[in-house]
């Protein structure tokens, strides 16, 4: 695939995904609060690549690194878990903006990976997960956020 191609269909992405956030942002903000509980919300994140990697920097704070789970497919990354609402029920709700429940993003990748080097940190509310530039191979993986950087 030429590379004008290559930037075409990551421009094309690019536009798909801020019209999807566009629809889903008019949703959220037209239906009540408590209608839809098993909805899977999508974390802010931003993507930077650099000469040697990709970095991926997901918003995902009160949870634990266990909770969490990284995996990549093909040239998708998936990000995915649940975060527990910690509210007390015998409280009266004045305003709820924070998503709690099942989340999902899923973000397709248009460098080759050394799929053997991804490491994914949880510190301070942010899952930072680095794709290191190589080689192309087409097999599953999953990694385990860890303080020390480290893969499981």
């Amino acid at each position: 695939m030429a590379q004008d191609d290559i930037s075409i269909e990551k421009h094309f992405e690019e536009m798909h995904e801020r019209a999807n956030r566009i629809f889903e942002e008019m949703w959220e903000m037209s239906r009540p609060v408590l209608m839809m509980p098993d909805h899977v919300w999508k974390p802010p994140l931003d993507i930077y690549e650099t000469e040697d990697e990709v970095i991926v920097l997901v918003e995902i704070a009160g949870m634990k690194k266990q909770e969490i789970e990284v995996a990549m497919q093909g040239n998708v990354l998936i990000i995915s878990g649940n975060r527990i609402e910690d509210v007390p029920y015998k409280v009266k709700l004045e305003q709820m903006e924070i998503n709690y429940g099942k989340f999902q993003r899923i973000v397709k990748i248009f460098t080759p990976i050394e799929r053997g080097k991804i490491t994914a940190t949880y510190e301070n509310g942010l899952l930072r997960i680095r794709l290191p530039k190589g080689e192309e191979i087409q097999q599953t993986i999953r990694v385990i956020p860890d303080k020390k950087g480290s893969q499981r």
